[in-house]
C-alpha cells in the first residue's frame, strides 16, 4: 500500500541515522476512511520493528477523528504545541501561542505542505519543499498523500 511504502521510507531513514526519537507534526493520517484493517496490523508492525524508538505525534487537523486509533499505538499524543527549547513544534492550524517567558522561540511546523512548481517548456514539476524565515521553518510533507 502507499502507506507501507511510507512507513518503508521512514525505516530507511531511521536506521540510516541511528535515530532514537521521532516528532510527527500531525496529520499521521490523512483521512480517518484510511483506516483499514490492513493499515492497521501495518502499524502494528511497524510500531513493533520499532519499539525502541521514543513517538510523539502532535495533533494535526487531520487526525482528530482518528484519536481511538491513534491510540493504539506506542505515541505520546500532544494536542498543543510542544516546547524544546530552543524550538517550538506545532502543527500549524491553530495561531501559535507565546510562552510563559514571552519568547515565541523557533517555530517549526508541518500543517502547510510548501510545494515548489519547476516549468521548463513542456515539463512541470510540483516538489515538496521547506520554507525557511527567520523565526520559523515550515516542513514539506513526509506522506504520499499529503
Amino acid at each position: 500500500s502507499v502507506h507501507q511504502e511510507d512507513l518503508d521510507r521512514m525505516t530507511a531513514l531511521i536506521q540510516k541515522h541511528s535515530i532514537q526519537e521521532v516528532l510527527i507534526l500531525g496529520d499521521w493520517i490523512h483521512k480517518k476512511n484510511s483506516w483499514t484493517p490492513e493499515l492497521i496490523q501495518e502499524l502494528e508492525l511497524f510500531f513493533k520493528f520499532h519499539q525502541n524508538i521514543r513517538w510523539t505525534l502532535l495533533m494535526g487537523n487531520h487526525d482528530r477523528g482518528s484519536l481511538d486509533y491513534l491510540k493504539l499505538f506506542p505515541l505520546n499524543i500532544v494536542h498543543d504545541e510542544l516546547f524544546m527549547e530552543p524550538f517550538r513544534f506545532s502543527h500549524g492550524h491553530d495561531k501559535p501561542t507565546d510562552d510563559d517567558s514571552g519568547s515565541a522561540g523557533f517555530m517549526i511546523q508541518g500543517h502547510v505542505h510548501p510545494v515548489v512548481v519547476l516549468k521548463e517548456g513542456p515539463v512541470r514539476l510540483r516538489l515538496p519543499c521547506f520554507v525557511l524565515e527567520e523565526d520559523s521553518l515550515l516542513l514539506p510533507s513526509f506522506g504520499t498523500f499529503t
